[in-house]
């Protein structure tokens, strides 16, 4: 499935879908346990727990690479624009990446989506998913400079000048680019996914990502709009189908 399609048209369903996915996954959050290979195509079975959902979502891949930009959005402006994450919050409100057990309530490091991804496109094969990450990562940062040049003001009222959306556009994408090299993937850790990673793979998206960074960064076109349609998937999925507004991003 083309990556903007599915983003569009099915990851707002599946979203929803996922985060029902108790008992570790409820509405406001997403537990890293529900989408991990290891429990996923069956390595860890938990007493009592039935966790299907994931096993069901046709386009996993696509699915972790969509939310790995909308969690990383959300993380950084937490971490470096404090001052509107709680306005932020109240209008996007999609789950958060949380962790499991002792870390259930620890926010978990986006990056991890996307080894978790690499993993599914081994197993079951997958064809053509560095363009697919690629296509999204063209989309989601210009979108991502749009909601907060634009939807994010219109709808809170908050940077009321130009100069503060600016700044924040900066703000966030630089939070972004240095965020995303600061991980470092634990090899003990991946063993205890019990099915392969593609950790060039993951390095590839890495640097691809930060291409475009670097590109919307420095680039003297970077405030162009994105496509109004696509700027409302940083919103809550649910509160965008009550409303029959467009998906965002």
């Amino acid at each position: 499935m083309d990556p903007i399609d599915y983003y569009h048209q099915q990851f707002p369903a599946d979203l929803d879908f996922i985060s029902r996915a108790g008992p570790y996954s409820t509405r406001g959050k997403i537990s890293f346990f529900t989408l991990s290979p290891s429990t996923v195509l069956g390595l860890k079975q938990v007493k009592g727990c039935e966790l299907q959902e994931f096993r069901s979502v046709e386009n996993k891949h696509l699915f972790l690479m969509c939310y790995f930009f909308l969690t990383i959005l959300d993380q950084a402006i937490h971490f470096n624009l404090r001052s509107e994450h709680k306005f932020f919050d109240f209008i996007a409100r999609y789950p958060k990446f949380k962790g499991f057990l002792v870390t259930s309530h620890n926010n978990m490091h986006p990056n991890s989506l996307l080894v978790f991804a690499t993993v599914y496109i081994k197993y079951f094969s997958v064809f053509g998913a560095t363009e697919d990450f690629r296509s999204l990562s063209r989309i989601m940062l210009r979108n991502i400079c749009d909601f907060l040049r634009n939807t994010y003001p219109a709808m809170t009222g908050r940077l009321p000048t130009k100069n503060q959306r600016e700044e924040a556009v900066s703000i966030i994408l630089n939070t972004i680019q240095s965020g995303i090299f600061e991980y470092e993937v634990d090899q003990r850790w991946l063993e205890t996914l019990g099915f392969p990673s593609d950790m060039n793979m993951f390095n590839e998206w890495i640097q691809t990502l930060k291409n475009q960074l670097d590109f919307v960064i420095n680039s003297p076109f970077n405030t162009m709009k994105a496509n109004s349609k696509s700027s409302l998937l940083l919103l809550n999925p649910q509160r965008i189908w009550a409303s029959e507004l467009p998906v965002f991003l």
